[in-house]
């Protein structure tokens, strides 16, 4: 970050270096008592723009009021990034406030009955894809989520041979992770092949 940025300083919002979700909520919740004075947090839910969109998608739309806005699964990626980007300034908590106006009114819908079991199908759809991943500080609820693969932690290996007994093999993959460095979150509109 120094290096590369010319950032005097690491923030919470660069606190997800790793593959293993509970590594980067540990991390982020040093920075929650650094910064704000948070002594615990009871858990964590990451949500990518695609779980959004999908939840969005059969939620159905969301009037965001104090911003004169519809947000629906088509725009949300961009609407987000407008608040968070147009006239921007150090210290500034306009992606943050509104993030926090689009959760307002999404809990608001979700608390329809016929809204809520739409997006309990998409969440669960988002932590199977691994679109999304929650986190518990309460250790019987972190081991349902590991055992449901729902907690994005990354996994030990196990080598197993032919007759399924752990053996000895030569680990052969690559596993891509991006840290999305930096405020603008550019990498959005980079093609990947």
């Amino acid at each position: 970050i120094s290096k590369y940025l010319a950032q005097p300083f690491y923030f919470l919002r660069d606190s997800a270096f790793t593959g293993d979700f509970p590594s980067n909520v540990f991390t982020a919740q040093d920075f929650l008592v650094k910064e704000l004075g948070i002594e615990s947090v009871d858990g964590a839910a990451l949500l990518t723009t695609s779980s959004l969109e999908n939840i969005l998608g059969a939620v159905g739309p969301l009037t965001i009021p104090e911003y004169g806005e519809t947000v629906n699964e088509s725009n949300v990626y961009l609407k987000t990034q407008l608040y968070a980007e147009k006239k921007s300034f150090a210290g500034s908590t306009q992606k943050k406030d509104f993030i926090d106006a689009l959760f307002t009114q999404l809990i608001l819908k979700l608390s329809e009955p016929k809204s809520a079991l739409a997006a309990g199908v998409e969440i669960e759809k988002s932590l199977n894809e691994k679109q999304s991943a929650l986190y518990s500080s309460d250790t019987a609820v972190q081991t349902l989520l590991d055992q449901w693969y729902w907690s994005g932690r990354q996994l030990p290996y196990t080598c197993l041979d032919a007759a399924g007994a752990t053996g000895q093999c030569i680990l052969d993959y690559t596993y891509p992770l991006e840290a999305n460095l930096g405020v603008n979150k550019a990498n959005a509109f980079i093609t990947r092949t």
